[in-house]
Order: structure tokens, then sequence, then C-alpha cells
């Protein structure tokens, strides 16, 4: 190893420099008081016996060394000497005099056992945890809880260091107690991964059973719609017609992929689209079939949900779930054996349900994965038939069933924004204001000012219209309205409109006066005070001139 660096312990001093001697030690046996003592502020003097045994000639002996040192009462010194405790003092000394309880064994590290401890907190105690574990009651133990205790369920070297430390008058810590109190249990390991597969197991299975009857469904709703039918008909006539006299033309159907094609052929316009202008044929299309293919998304409902489905993971998990179902069987069954081989049977039951239990779970465990492995292969059959339905090649390596799903999804999507919206009808008029307005008023006047104006004109204007109309000429029209009423008639009588001239506007009203500004002031007033009098003359002087400036200006 390299040398350690100048001024650290043990490190040999730079070349040249002066090499201290050795400091002395003591030489005499450590004192312990009984009691904290108060001490005595010197600077104690050690004596190198090395060098004055050396120098023993030259040097003659120092005072300390011929000093005697008598005995004395040790009891009374420390009775008079020693440091006072202050009451808080005292009792906090007692209290740590005090025995203390006994360390607890730990063989886990700080970590492990905090996690142990977490999980415990969530637990019942650890003789009803036994307890369930050993009659798989699933009463007191979650499905939860059961894979909190999996996951940490201690590891080899763990249980060899608890085994290695244990002995009859070892106490150890809430952690290691509880891992030794469940690893007392038979084939512990083996128990709770089969009972947290029977938790988990019709869960599991619903979980494919979904997926798989969406898939089913689907597929036949495809299979029978015939809106979908009839769309695909018209798009492929519309495309044969497009491309008329071109390698691309006579074509006896399209692969699906080319669907989203539709949205994206645009008219001359750039407004509509091939799909829209398919929608639009279907929906003016005369035949009653063909006009109600415009609502096939709502023959479609699945179709979101399968396109969604991945085969290969329902596979996967099917799988898995088969491998469980089996250790269930084995498990139970080396079980049976042990049970038998003990002078016990499965049918008596005995104090270990586990062989019964679980004998009796896994005969309808392995009877739901047989009926789940014939939906799957229902569903390849029928998805088979689906790729065949719509013309994809043998030789061709047929699309995902959620690649085709998917895209029949976004095209059925895509066709339901382009299906004609029909016009809303239009809003009927209240009877209330057309009889206020023939009236000359209107049932908002007393709310709306301006609208009760416009409402009066447009009731006079009615009035005067209905009554030259109905003979009755007696009546005089509004002053303002004479010229509105003549276009009227010369309109209804087939003239020509010759525009009126406006009238002259009327003569402007000459400008008021202004108002005379206030008079200021003939004299000054006076005042006793001179500040007040300065004042008094400084504002008369404002005021005359404010008045003499207003003057000029007028």
């Amino acid at each position: 190893p390299p040398p350690p660096p100048p001024g650290a312990p043990g490190a040999r001093p730079p070349p040249g420099a002066p090499v201290l001697p050795p400091k002395p030690k003591p030489t005499k046996p450590p004192v312990q008081p009984s009691v904290k003592m108060k001490g005595v502020h010197w600077k104690r003097v050690l004596l190198d016996l090395q060098e004055r045994k050396e120098r023993s000639k030259e040097l003659g002996p120092t005072l300390w060394e011929v000093v005697a040192e008598p005995e004395f009462d040790a009891a009374a010194l420390e009775a008079s000497f020693s440091q006072k405790m202050s009451e808080n003092r005292a009792a906090k000394d007692a209290k740590e005099a005090k025995p203390k309880r006994p360390l607890l064994a730990k063989a886990l590290d700080p970590k492990r056992s905090q996690a142990v401890a977490i999980m415990m907190s969530s637990l019942p105690p650890v003789n009803d945890v036994k307890a369930a574990i050993v009659n798989l009651d699933e009463a007191t133990l979650s499905r939860e809880q059961l894979e909190m205790i999996r996951q940490n369920m201690p590891t080899p070297e763990e249980m060899a260091e608890i085994t290695k430390l244990d002995g009859p008058d070892v106490k150890w810590d809430k952690p290691e107690t509880f891992l030794k109190t469940i690893m007392r249990i038979p084939k512990v390991r083996v128990r709770l991964r089969c009972w947290a597969i029977k938790m988990g197991f019709s869960e599991k299975a619903e979980e494919l059973e979904v997926p798989l009857t969406t898939v089913a469904e689907a597929i036949e709703e495809v299979r029978s719609c015939k809106g979908l039918r009839h769309i695909l008909g018209t798009l492929l006539s519309l495309g044969n017609h497009m491309n008329g006299g071109t390698n691309k033309g006579q074509a006896d159907g399209f692969v699906l992929d080319d669907l989203p094609k539709m949205s994206v052929a645009k008219d001359n316009a750039n407004r509509h689209s091939l799909l829209e202008h398919a929608a639009t044929v279907l929906h003016a299309s005369l035949e009653p079939d063909h006009a109600g293919a415009t609502r096939f998304p709502e023959e479609l409902p699945h179709l979101k949900e399968a396109a969604k489905v991945v085969m290969s993971d329902v596979r996967a998990a099917l799988q898995r779930l088969t491998g469980e179902a089996n250790s269930l069987g084995e498990a139970a069954a080396q079980a049976r054996r042990e049970l038998e081989a003990e002078g016990g049977s499965v049918s008596e039951g005995g104090g270990d349900p586990f062989a019964l239990v679980m004998a009796e779970f896994s005969e309808g465990a392995t009877t739901e994965v047989a009926r789940l492995q014939g939906l799957l292969a229902a569903a390849d059959a029928a998805y088979a038939d689906l790729v065949v339905y719509f013309g994809v090649p043998a030789k061709k390596k047929a699309p995902d069933s959620r690649e085709l799903f998917t895209t029949l999804h976004e095209f059925v999507e895509a066709f339901r924004a382009a299906v004609p919206k029909p016009k809303p009808p239009p809003k009927p008029r209240r009877a209330g204001s057309v009889v206020s307005t023939k009236e000359g008023g209107s049932p908002a006047a007393s709310a709306r000012p301006g609208y009760m104006a416009r409402g009066s004109t447009c009731g006079s204007l009615c009035g005067s219209v209905k009554s030259t109309e109905e003979g009755g000429g007696e009546e005089e029209a509004a002053p303002e309205l004479d010229p509105m009423l003549s276009k009227i008639q010369m309109l209804k009588a087939g003239g020509a409109v010759t525009p009126a001239a406006p009238p002259p506007p009327p003569p402007r009203p000459p400008p008021a006066a202004s108002a005379p500004s206030a008079a200021a002031p003939k004299a000054v007033p006076r005042s006793a005070d001179p500040e007040l009098q300065k004042r008094l003359e400084a504002r008369f002087e404002r005021a005359r001139a404010k008045q003499k400036k207003a003057a000029a200006a007028k």
C-alpha cells in the first residue's frame, strides 16, 4: 500500500526534519471514583522514566520521584468533593440504573425487517394467520393479504440464520417471530401457492371468457350485417366506374386495408370524400333496404371492444391458467398420497383439509379450463371463416384479428360521420307574438323598450295594410308610414316604385345662450384678520380675471 500522507498518524517525517521523542506515558494505575468528582485544574507532569534511567548519573532525582503519597479516606473525600446533582439529574440516573429489557434477537437486515413489520400491520395476529393458512379460511385472509405473505416469505439464507441463532432462551423480534411461526406449517410454500391459485382462478377465468365471447359475437355481427354489405357494394360500384378503362377496373372486390382510402379520395371541389358520396347514394336510394343501410353501425355493438382484444395475449393467459389447474391437481394428488400413507382418507377428512379442498377444486378447475379452450377454438375457427368471407386468398397470410377489427371499426365510425344529417324542422312561431304584433304591441314590451317601439311600428304598418286591403280607407295611417304604405300598394299592383325624395332636414334650433358665469363681487370684503384679508383680495382678483376672460370670449 502507498505510504500515508505527511502529517498523518504513522507517517514518516520529511527528510531533514527533526525527530521528536515519543511522549511519556502514565505509570500509575488508573483511579475510578464511585461518584462524579469535582476536578482539580492542574497541568500534569509525566516523567520519562527511560530518559531518567539513562541519565540518572547526570540528572538527580526529581521531587516527584521521592515524594511520598499517603493513604486517605476515599469515602470522606468523595463525600466532600463530589459534584452535586440536581433532582432531575438524580431521577434520570435512577431511571437509567433500572434494569433494561433484554435486547431482542434479529436475523433480518433493517430494510427486510421493516417490510415484514409493515406487512404484519395489515394482517391479523400471527396465530390467526397460521390457523387460516392451515384451514384455508378465506374469511380471515383475503387474496391481497395472501399475496403479501407469499411475497415476504423468508429466503433459505434467512431461515438458516434464524435456525443458527435460535435457542430456548432467545427472544426474537416480531418480524422474525412471524416468519418462524409461518414456516412451522408443513409445506407452507406449496400450500400458499395452491391457495392463491384457488382464490384467483374464477377471476382469471372470467377475464379470459369476456374477450373470447366478445370476438365471437363481433364476428357474427359482421357476417350478418346487411348494411355493411350494402355500403361495401356501393363503394365497389363507384370505384369500378371511377377506375373504368384502367387495370384497376372490373374488380370483384377490394381488400379491407383499402377502406381508409375511401375517406381520403376527394371530389373536384375537395369538399366531399368518396365515402360521403356513397353514403349520400345509399341515403337517397329508392329501395327501403338500401336507404335503411345507413344505420348499420348500430348493428355492430361489439366491434369496438373486439378491436382491443389481442388474441396472442389471450392464448398465453389461457396456457398459464391451464398450467395452474394442472399444478393444483398434482398438489391434491400428492396430499392424497401422503394422507393415505399416514392411514387417513380424503373422503373421511382429517386434521388437514388441504387434500380434500384441493381435490374438489381441481376437478372444477379442469372442467372450466376445458370450456375456455373450447371457446378459443370456436373463436379461431369463426375468424378463419371471416377471413375467407372477406375474400382473403388462402396463400396470403391472414391479418391479425385486432388489425381487422380496428380497420372495420374505424371505417364504421367514418361512415357514421359521413351519413347526411336530416335538416331540423323549422321552429313554429308563437301565437302570442303574432296577435300582439297585429294589435301593435308585444308581450315583452314592458321589459324591452326598443322591441316595443319596433313592434308598435310593425303593428301600425300591418294594421294599415289590412285596413287598406279590406276597403277601410277611412282609417288614416301614421304619417311616418305613408311612404312605406305607398310602396307596398304599388308593389302589389305590379307597378314600379319610384324612390321618394328624402324629406328636408328640420331647421336647426338656435344655439342656446350659455349660462352667465357667476358675477364677481363688486368690492372686496373687509376682515379684521390681515391673513384672511389677503386671501379675500386674492380670491377677488381671480374672480375679476375670470369674468373678463368670459366677456372677451363672447
